[in-house]
């Protein structure tokens, strides 16, 4: 229970800054929890409902949200969530696993190419006013 809390905590403050919480959730689940892969996915997405609608609500109020982008990104994504369900269902978990695996690590050498992982240089405005 308090393996499955630590999770929980962990995957709404990536999720809810907007990084994924899959990314953690899905691994942990099957690494320290002995989730199949099948079933972190499932867990993860059920697990992301109230979570995305909380994200939502706030980043609503923020004005951060462009409705008619995001209803033809809502579309399109239920289509490819469709398709996506029934690939993950009729491949097996080791090779569903190598799948993600495979996406984790192509995702952080897009971001290590694009440099979006180098640390960020912050200025100190004292010190810029002299």
């Amino acid at each position: 229970m308090t393996g499955y809390a630590l999770l929980g905590i962990m995957f709404g403050i990536v999720g809810g800054m907007g990084l994924g919480g899959g990314i953690v959730l899905i691994p942990c689940l099957t690494l320290f929890m002995a989730a199949t892969q099948h079933e972190a996915q499932g867990m993860t997405l059920f697990a992301y409902i109230p979570m995305a609608v909380f994200a939502l609500v706030s980043h609503f109020r923020q004005k951060n949200v462009r409705l008619k982008p995001v209803l033809i990104i809502m579309v399109f994504g239920c289509i490819g969530a469709a398709a996506g369900y029934y690939l993950a269902s009729v491949i097996d978990a080791p090779v569903l696993r190598r799948v993600f695996a495979v996406f984790l690590i192509a995702a952080a050498l897009l971001r290590v190419w694009r440099q979006e992982l180098r640390p960020r240089q912050i200025k100190n405005k004292s010190r810029d006013k002299l």
